[in-house]
């Protein structure tokens, strides 16, 4: 990420924040769960979304890579012709050709 917009998003955040305790100044019971909430809640909401995204890419990349193996190993065991112009797939077969 630049380093420009993160600084821009920081300095939101801290204006937001900021907004809230302004807001809930007078009421103690908001701003401690504002408090708790920054402190405490947000780092395990935040570690789980890293954890659950790190998990999601290495299983898109898993996927990916057995299906890239599964298209290697089909297309070497069978021998697949496309034909645009009728847009037929043949399959060629010792020296008979079938259409698909």
């Amino acid at each position: 990420m630049d380093t420009v917009n993160n600084t821009l998003d920081v300095g939101k955040s801290h204006e937001v924040i900021n907004e809230l305790y302004k807001q809930y100044e007078s009421d103690e019971y908001m701003t401690s769960k504002i408090t708790n909430y920054i402190c405490v809640q947000l780092e395990g909401i935040f570690e789980n979304m890293n954890r659950i995204r790190l998990e999601r890419v290495a299983r898109i990349e898993d996927l990916t890579s057995e299906q890239d193996n599964f298209i290697q190993s089909f297309l070497q065991n069978n021998q697949y012709f496309y034909a645009p112009s009728t847009d037929n797939f043949f399959l060629l077969r010792w020296f008979a050709i079938s259409t698909i």
